[in-house]
């Protein structure tokens, strides 16, 4: 039973509001809260701005921070002075760095309308030396250098449904662990009212492990698949897949 009398309830209220309001599918750690303490803080200080159109996807030992931007990575020192512009991936998408100074990307192929007028077909798509093509979701590494040490095609072929969405795919999430491992979510729709989730996973070589269909709510028409994951570990991991159906709010 919730004690509504903490100061956390409300916030627990809003939640069951929110869940009661959407349809999900999701795997849920659950925490009893007994009791909550505010402690008086103070707001840290803004040490520095900068405004260069990337999104930040790594920061290491010596506080560099990194961003990508349409497969451009910007590094800026703990001050937030610029010190690199590197060009690394041909195609905009997720971004991430391993301990060894590695680059990942992960995101979309190119692609077009086929003659059917509702559906895409894919690209062809050079890396650096590799030509991916026929497959939705492109995933390559680059040395810390630019060079590019592999990449991999990944997700449905041709055929993913517009559903006045082009193409009809995207890469929600990307992510390493600590043994090098790599995971990619992505949803697309596999009709104009249906859409599938996926994850899979690839080890620090480029071979993939297995790929898993993210399970579904129980309705048969879903729309706006969305997936993330996190705390991966050797063994286990945690999976979150939000959708809803076509006539909720």
């Amino acid at each position: 039973m919730i004690n509504y009398s903490n100061p956390i309830a409300p916030f627990v209220r809003l939640l069951i509001r929110s869940i009661h309001q959407k349809y999900f599918t999701i795997v849920f750690v659950l925490c009893a809260v007994f009791s909550v303490r505010f402690a008086a803080a103070q707001t840290p200080g803004l040490l520095w701005t900068t405004n260069i159109g990337a999104r930040l996807f790594a920061v290491d030992a010596q506080t560099n921070v990194y961003a990508n931007s349409g497969g451009t990575v910007f590094i800026l020192n703990s001050a937030g002075v610029p010190l690199q512009t590197n060009v690394i991936c041909p195609r905009s998408g997720l971004a991430q760095r391993d301990t060894n100074g590695d680059y990942y990307f992960a995101g979309v192929m190119p692609s077009h309308v086929n003659a059917s007028g509702i559906s895409v077909d894919f690209d062809a798509q050079d890396f650096g030396g590799i030509v991916l093509s026929n497959q939705a979701v492109y995933l390559a590494k680059y040395s810390s250098g630019g060079g590019l040490l592999w990449a991999k095609g990944l997700g449905p072929g041709n055929g993913v449904v517009r559903n006045n969405v082009q193409p009809g795919i995207s890469v929600n999430d990307f992510l390493l662990d600590d043994n090098g491992n790599v995971f990619v979510g992505y949803s697309y729709y596999s009709s104009t009212l249906s859409h599938s989730s996926y994850l899979e996973r690839f080890d620090i070589q480029g071979s993939n492990y297995w790929s898993a269909g993210v399970p579904q709510n129980a309705f048969f028409h879903t729309i706006h698949g969305y997936v993330r994951a996190g705390a991966f570990s050797a063994t286990n991991g945690f999976v979150l897949e939000y959708s809803s159906v076509p006539d909720s709010p």
